[in-house]
């Protein structure tokens, strides 16, 4: 798979995340606002057939509402969240991201794991601190 070919598929996949991401914004915004329409009575009352033999009283009512309302502004905050980390993966490129990428053939990611165990042997004093690195990388098949 050419380089091109990876970053085509790269950009749909990131424009998805985003789309999906907004699509909850939407769906938390409206259901926000017809938690207490008309149009929510009969799924309203079927609930409350479930816990009342007539009519239920208006505060168990307004308490349902209230927690559809709820849910409604957690999945608003949770679609902020995905934008923000969809965000912060599309901007950020980091050299481990090259270890887990499916489309790589061996040699590149055999490169990969070679140059992230050179990174942490730099950094540490003991001369087999490699060694861990490769154990893991010959433990998933990279080389």
């Amino acid at each position: 798979m050419n380089q091109s070919s990876i970053l085509s598929q790269r950009r749909w996949v990131v424009g998805w995340m985003y789309a999906a991401a907004v699509a909850h914004f939407l769906a938390g915004a409206a259901l926000l606002w017809v938690t207490d329409a008309s149009v929510l009575d009969g799924y309203h009352r079927g609930i409350e057939r479930h816990f009342w033999a007539g009519l239920a009283p208006a505060a168990a009512r307004a308490q349902q509402t209230w927690w559809m309302a709820l849910f409604g502004a957690t999945l608003q905050c949770s679609a902020i969240w995905m934008l923000a980390l969809v965000h912060l993966g599309n901007q950020t490129r980091h050299r481990a991201a090259c270890r887990r990428a499916v489309q790589l053939d061996a040699a590149r990611r055999a490169q990969c794991v070679a140059s992230h165990c050179q990174q942490k042997a730099k950094h540490e004093k003991d001369g087999d601190s490699d060694q861990p690195c490769k154990q893991f990388a010959q433990g998933h098949g990279w080389i």
